[in-house]
């Protein structure tokens, strides 16, 4: 059987990234969860070089992802909408 880490979520401490992982570790957790919808870690903020900087300061704190929150805030239950939603979803996982 699988076990998962036990993480916080990285938007609790109200820090910048960087800080909010070194409060993290302090903490003694294994991992993080974080809010991937908006702010810092948006995928359109996040270019292929700040990927790589977070997971080498994630890494550097002996820390890994535990969750990744993708939560549009809604479900896909409108058709209409469901291109967009799935394409957002799509970059979100990447």
């Amino acid at each position: 059987m699988s076990s998962f880490p036990i993480g916080i979520m990285l938007e609790s401490f109200k820090l910048p990234y960087k800080e909010a992982l070194a409060a993290a570790a302090s903490l003694d957790v294994q991992g993080v969860q974080v809010y991937a919808t908006k702010g810092d870690m948006a995928p359109e903020n996040m270019t292929a070089r700040k990927r790589k900087e977070f997971l080498h300061v994630l890494k550097g704190h002996g820390l890994t992802i535990s969750a990744l929150c993708g939560d549009l805030g809604h479900g896909f239950g409108d058709a209409s909408l469901n291109p967009g939603l799935i394409e957002r979803s799509k970059r979100i996982m990447d």
